[in-house]
Parts: structure tokens; C-alpha cells; sequence
């Protein structure tokens, strides 16, 4: 039996030895060492990090007994963090420790939070601390609500610039298992159309490509039951979205290991703000979804990842990419500018930004193609997207998008999307996956995101900096789960 230690719980030494030789009650236990006793790893960060035979917490598991239970994790089910230190600090469904339903005070007992039911902050420090009201509302009453919201042009969410309209009611688990039981969007009907050499068309006979396709699928198989999925389909653009991605990692989480970012800096959201929006105001542009207006904040999408599309079939623009020219370093001067970075810096750093990206071959020659692979939560479709016809035209035919999506299909044809930062940058709404043709360039995004953040990094490098920069895209007010804290 190990002696006790003599700081107890409060102990910082994580190292094997020690840890191997005194006891600290009421700790969480590390993780085991996957190669046990085979492990040569004596690297103090290893040694801290996992336990190994002889540790006298080998053979616990966070939250067994003994232990001190862990804080659920604010995501829930939706966590798709698999790392270990993030794992050993939060319970997740499934371990014993879980509690999905945390204690939550009266509004009698606490303050009221100032986003009330709009709140999505989950963490039970924050709820203990305030109260708030639940958020079950009728259909009529919604409607009401939402009429009251726009004519007072109000905003209800923490964002600045978000949408009056609330948030529709989130799909019950039976509606959730119907549309699981009709399987993946592009597949539908179930069982009248599959993924072969056929229906891949030109990138059959690539085996990057074609492996490419066979990860989307499944990605939509497995997660078809509560999100309908869009593809976007780019090429030069490419060096904006990686730039807008390492800078919504720094500031706000954004795994931008997963995939790129669309729109972030300089869009006109408070103008825009939702799909009802962009769907009055597009029809009145000259340039339809070629506006500025439109390309600051929207994207157009196809619903199908292996059916014909009127403008670009995933399968047929995959291996060159899909529109747009080369942006130049002027844009990408501009955006960092956006930034807060001053403009004595911002060409050197845009220069940089640009060589990084073409060291990369982003947006370079040979294959140019990327996909974006969208997920978006089935109840908030038509707040964010509408189906349409080419140049952005509303396609009446498929109105509400949302019901055509959760149909028995076939489900075909564009969408246009507002690509907001309250939708986009949090995976309870949105998960998104990045698939370039360039197999070079597809298993070294990492390493991309890495060298851009660090370039970033003298940029927003200070409090101030990183203030300056959040409320830009925030809409000068940011809101009280903000940190300043480099987010990395």
C-alpha cells in the first residue's frame, strides 16, 4: 500500500515514480499506457499523462469508485474531443460518473442569465450560478415571436449580429430514429441508388479521390438520424478559408484540424444575418449570389454527394475545384487588417500567409478541387439554408428545405447558406469535414494550420489584440463566455 502523500489532492508532481510511490485520495486517475509494460516512453509528459504497472492508479478508471467524480462535459453527447486530458478532466455519456442532468437552481435561488432561454452554456458552473427559464413554446407562439423580433429588429442571441428568428424545437428521438431508419441523404431512397463505379463517375479510378468519397459516405451514415448534410465544393478560395480557420482557432475553439471556414472576417451578418433574409434580399441584387453582399456571407451547396447538380456535381469538380479566382495578397492584406493588425504589419504577414499557403500547394497548380462536407442539426435548416435554383434563385418546388431533407428522397438540388459564426463555429449546431483532391496537401493540413496560427501568433499574441480582433467579428460586443485566453 503506497504511502499517503503528504499535499494530498493537492498535489502537482504527476510523475510515474512518484505517483508510484504515494498515494493521493480523492485524485483523478490517469489513463492507462495502451503498451503497458512494453512502454519506453520515460518522458516526464508521457509519465504524467498516463499510468503504467506499478502506479498505484493503473487499474482505476475516471469516475470508478474512490475517485472524485468529474464535471460533465458541456457538449454531451455531441463531444467529438477524444483527447485524453480531455477525457480524464470531463465525464461523457457512458461513463459512471456521468450526470446528463445536473442540478439546476430556481429562479429563485440564483440570478437570472442574461440570455435566459436562449443561453446554450451548459456547464454546470454556469447554471448553478443562473437561472433560467425553459424554452417550450407553441408553434403559433414561435411564429409570434418571431414577427415581434424582426419588427423590433431586436437580437436574441449572444451574437451581436445573430438572427432575431429563435431557434426551432429540436428533433424529438423518434423523429430522430425515422430518419436513421431512411438512412443516408445522397442513398435515398434506401436502397435505389448506391455508391459504385457508376454513380462515382470520373473519380472511380482515383484512389485518393475515390477514398475520399467513401469517408463522406460514411460520415453520412453514421450521422444521418440528427443532421442533414450539404457539400460545398471550392478551389483557390481555399487560402481564405484556411486564414479564416486559423483565426477562429485562436479566438473561439474552431477545429480547424477538421476543416476550413467559409466565412468569418468581414462578413456583412448584421445585414444578413439567416436564410429568411438572404432570400428576400437576393432576388433584388443585379449580380444574384455573384454579390459581394451575398459572397461575404453565404455559400452555395448541393444537397447530393453523388446525384447531378445543375452547377457543380461533387463527383465532376472534385479533382479541379469548383469557380473563383486566386485570391490576391491585397485580400488577404485586407482581412488580416480586419484583425486588428495594423496596416504597417498586415502586407509582411498577408506576404507570409500567401508563401505559407503556396509552400502547400493551396489553391496551387495540378489539383486544385476541396469539398467541404457540412453538417447541420435537422431543426435549424431553414433558419440558416434555402433550396435553390442556380444563381440563388428560391426553388418554391422545395420549400421548406427542412422537410425535403428529411423526406424518404430522392433528395437532390442546390442550397444557398448562410454561413453564420453562431451556427458555424459551435459543433452542437454544425460539424464540418474538409476533403482535397491533392493527397499531398490533404494529409498535411495540420501542419498548414500549425505554420499559419504561428505566423498569427505576433498578431494576436496580447489580451488587447485577440479583444480587438473578437469584436470585429462579433459585432463590437462580445459576449460573456468570451475569453481573451489564446484559445489554441
Amino acid at each position: 500500500m503506497p504511502t499517503q502523500c503528504r499535499y494530498g489532492n493537492r498535489c502537482t508532481d504527476r510523475t510515474g515514480p512518484h505517483r508510484s510511490k504515494y498515494a493521493h485520495p480523492g485524485t483523478s486517475p490517469r489513463h492507462p499506457c495502451r503498451y503497458g509494460s512494453e512502454c519506453h516512453n520515460q518522458s516526464s509528459e508521457h509519465r504524467e499523462q498516463y499510468a503504467h504497472p506499478g502506479d498505484q492508479d493503473l487499474n482505476l478508471e475516471p469516475g470508478a469508485s474512490g475517485t472524485t467524480p468529474r464535471q460533465p462535459c458541456r457538449y454531451g453527447a455531441e463531444c467529438y474531443s477524444r483527447s485524453p486530458a480531455h477525457r480524464l478532466e470531463y465525464a461523457h455519456a457512458g461513463d459512471t460518473d456521468f450526470d446528463s442532468d445536473p442540478v439546476v437552481p430556481s429562479a429563485a435561488s440564483s440570478w437570472p442569465c442574461r440570455y435566459g432561454a436562449d443561453c446554450y452554456d451548459r456547464s454546470p458552473a454556469h447554471r448553478n450560478k443562473y437561472a433560467h427559464p425553459q424554452a417550450h413554446c407553441s408553434k403559433t407562439d414561435r411564429e409570434t415571436q418571431i414577427k415581434r423580433s424582426v419588427s423590433q429588429g431586436s437580437c436574441r442571441s449572444v451574437w451581436a449580429t445573430d438572427s432575431a428568428v429563435p431557434d426551432p424545437d429540436p428533433m424529438t428521438d423518434a423523429e430522430i430514429k425515422e430518419q436513421a431508419n431512411l438512412g443516408a441523404q445522397t442513398l435515398r431512397p434506401r436502397g435505389s441508388f448506391a455508391m459504385n463505379d457508376a454513380s462515382l463517375g470520373r473519380v472511380a479510378a482515383d484512389a485518393h479521390a475515390r477514398h475520399c468519397f467513401e469517408q463522406m459516405m460514411k460520415n453520412e451514415k453514421r450521422m444521418c438520424g440528427e443532421w442533414a448534410v450539404f457539400y460545398h465544393s471550392y478551389n483557390s478560395a481555399a487560402v481564405l478559408y484556411e486564414l479564416q480557420a486559423a483565426v477562429a482557432s485562436v479566438l473561439f475553439r474552431f477545429k480547424s484540424s477538421y476543416a476550413t471556414l467559409p466565412r468569418l472576417l468581414r462578413g456583412n451578418f448584421p445585414m444578413i444575418p439567416d436564410a429568411c433574409t438572404l432570400e428576400k434580399l437576393l432576388p433584388t441584387w443585379p449580380e444574384q449570389d455573384h454579390s459581394p453582399l451575398f459572397k461575404s456571407v453565404a455559400i452555395c451547396a448541393t444537397t447530393s454527394l453523388l446525384r447531378t447538380d445543375p452547377e457543380a456535381t461533387p463527383t465532376h469538380v472534385f479533382l479541379g475545384g469548383y469557380a473563383a479566382s486566386s485570391p490576391s495578397v491585397s485580400l488577404i492584406q485586407d482581412l488580416v487588417t480586419s484583425c486588428g493588425v495594423h496596416s504597417s504589419l498586415s502586407k509582411a504577414l498577408a506576404t507570409k500567409i500567401q508563401k505559407a499557403c503556396v509552400d502547400f500547394n493551396v489553391g496551387g497548380a495540378g489539383r486544385t478541387g476541396h469539398i467541404l462536407q457540412i453538417f447541420m442539426k435537422r431543426h435549424l435548416v431553414d433558419k440558416y439554408a434555402y433550396a435553390s435554383h442556380p444563381m440563388g434563385i428560391p426553388d418554391d418546388s422545395r420549400r421548406p428545405l427542412s422537410t425535403h431533407l428529411n423526406s424518404p428522397g430522392p433528395i437532390v438540388g442546390q442550397v444557398r447558406m448562410v454561413v453564420h459564426p453562431s451556427a458555424f463555429l459551435r459543433a452542437s449546431r454544425t460539424r464540418v469535414y474538409c476533403y482535397s483532391a491533392d493527397p499531398t496537401y490533404h494529409t498535411k493540413r495540420k501542419e498548414l494550420q500549425q505554420a499559419l496560427t504561428d505566423l498569427l501568433a505576433p498578431a494576436l499574441g496580447s489580451d488587447e489584440a485577440r479583444a480587438r480582433a473578437a469584436k470585429g467579428i462579433f459585432g463590437s460586443e462580445l459576449p460573456a463566455w468570451y475569453s481573451t485566453m489564446d484559445q489554441r
